[in-house]
């Protein structure tokens, strides 16, 4: 059975989350739900939603067989998408290392701006939808890489996005690595925060 994204969805920016409240983030591939897991609102301010994924949060299967399965990481992870000052929000997620439980590395995965579904509760849901580029940055200062370089032309030769798009990705993510470059990157005061803390105010 398929799931196209619900009617009535807001762009990024508008009818923000409650912080603390749990809401369904929503992987969309082709109009269609791929996959769905809980997160907790950590701040929705200033043009950033940060969500946190916690520890054994489940993850939802909608395609046959139907299932709901645990998340691989067995460790929290937060998430940030931000509609201020970019074509394409990008969700960061902070990565941590499992055996000594420190921040590893930040996993810039370039994405669609996302799609809100809110309540009058302050919860709802909201959908994603990867866009295949992605830059892996080490905590530790080595040298940032690119994964996934040609994953927007293999997306346009398959029809999922137009060879425009796939420009414009590339180009997205040269702006995103301009501001690794440059050492400006908006979400560098996430990389002391731990769950508990108040979010930072970010630049």
């Amino acid at each position: 059975m398929d799931h196209p994204t619900p009617p009535g969805a807001t762009p990024a920016g508008q009818h923000r989350f409650r912080p603390g409240r749990t809401v369904q983030r929503r992987e969309v591939l082709h109009g269609r739900l791929w996959m769905s897991h809980p997160v907790t609102v950590v701040d929705d301010t200033d043009g950033v939603l940060a969500v946190l994924v916690r520890t054994g949060s489940g993850v939802h299967l909608p395609r046959p067989p139907v299932r709901t399965a645990p998340l691989v990481r067995v460790h929290p992870l937060v998430r940030h998408h931000r509609a201020a000052a970019a074509p394409r929000p990008r969700p960061l997620p902070r990565l941590e290392d499992v055996p000594r439980r420190v921040f590893d590395h930040w996993y810039l995965n370039l994405e669609a701006p996302i799609l809100r579904h809110p309540d009058p509760t302050g919860g709802g849901s909201f959908d994603t939808e990867d866009h295949g580029l992605d830059i892996v940055v080490p905590a530790d200062g080595s040298p940032w890489q690119y994964q996934d370089l040609h994953d927007p032309e293999q997306m346009a030769a398959t029809g999922r996005i137009t060879p425009v798009e796939a420009a414009q990705i590339h180009t997205d993510g040269a702006a995103l690595a301009q501001l690794l470059t440059t050492d400006t990157r908006w979400w560098s005061p996430w990389d002391t925060w731990n769950p508990g803390d108040p979010p930072p105010t970010t630049r």
